[in-house]
């Protein structure tokens, strides 16, 4: 009967605000304290579907429930940290999905939104079902025209570069493609950004060198107009077409995805040829001086 009321007119929650929210955390403590026996729980247990039902209310009228969105807002935090029924777990998904998309009104604030968002990260260890969607989410929001430099995308940083190491191939090569438009092309930027403006704690589990590799085979990832030595084109010889640099850097961006642990000894060989080569090179200079 509330959730009919306050459909039409949202602002008749305020009588009933403090009592629904200690109604909600009592729930979501007997929830959380009663594990289920398996993660995949039955979206008819009666505690989940009266959860759900109760913030359905509060979705609708979160703009005028005051004071009392704070204890709205620790709840699902709680709720995202601890539960792990999924059906629970993905209806707070789709909630923060459309508080997160841009909206008239006020509240949730764009804090209140980052806090939620940034406690979904939990989802990796979840599953994938959650997990993948969560990072969709993060990447439509950083696609948002609207959101574009916004608090949000700020707050959701460590989200961001999640992302870049997601194991689905395409995902991550959208945020990585998203990341490398975002970072000036030029080697000096790329190289300032990697050792001087970005934080990779976020990833200090992870083998993050890989996006700063990404980043920096990405400066020579202009395709310029070849310059022809007019001494080497004999008459009536044709010029031999060189490939764009597009089609050389990207392949060599994409394999380093494959096999994170060899690429220490992938780098330390390719360098190790290069030095070679470099080393001839000179040497057939010095012959010829």
């Amino acid at each position: 009967m509330l959730k009919s009321v306050v459909r039409v007119v949202p602002e008749r929650i305020e009588p009933f605000s403090q009592p629904l929210m200690k109604l909600l955390s009592k729930l979501a403590k007997e929830h959380i304290q009663t594990a289920p026996p398996s993660p995949q729980a039955v979206f008819e247990n009666s505690s989940v579907r009266l959860l759900i039902a109760i913030l359905d209310i509060c979705q609708l009228s979160v703009a005028f429930l005051a004071d009392q969105r704070r204890w709205l807002l620790s709840t699902l935090v709680v709720l995202v940290d601890k539960s792990k029924n999924i059906p629970l777990c993905r209806y707070m998904l789709d909630l923060a999905r459309t508080w997160a998309m841009p909206r008239q009104e006020a509240y949730p604030t764009m804090k209140e939104k980052a806090s939620l968002l940034q406690k979904m990260i939990v989802f990796e260890t979840r599953a994938d079902i959650l997990y993948q969607p969560y990072l969709e989410l993060i990447y439509e929001i950083y696609t948002e025209p609207s959101l574009r430099r916004s608090d949000l995308t700020t707050r959701l940083e460590h989200s961001f570069l999640l992302g870049c190491r997601a194991k689905d191939t395409q995902l991550r090569e959208r945020f990585l493609d998203l990341l490398d438009v975002s970072v000036p092309r030029s080697l000096l930027s790329r190289l300032t950004y990697i050792l001087g403006v970005q934080s990779w704690d976020a990833l200090a589990d992870h083998n993050w060198i890989h996006l700063a590799l990404h980043l920096i085979l990405g400066a020579a990832d202009v395709d310029i107009p070849p310059v022809h030595d007019r001494r080497s084109i004999l008459p009536g010889s044709s010029t031999i077409m060189r490939p764009q640099t597009r089609a050389v850097i990207r392949p060599m961006q994409r394999l380093l995805f494959l096999d994170p642990k060899s690429l220490t000894k992938l780098g330390y060989q390719s360098s190790q040829r290069y030095g070679d080569a470099y080393l001839d090179a000179n040497r057939q200079t010095s012959h010829n001086i």
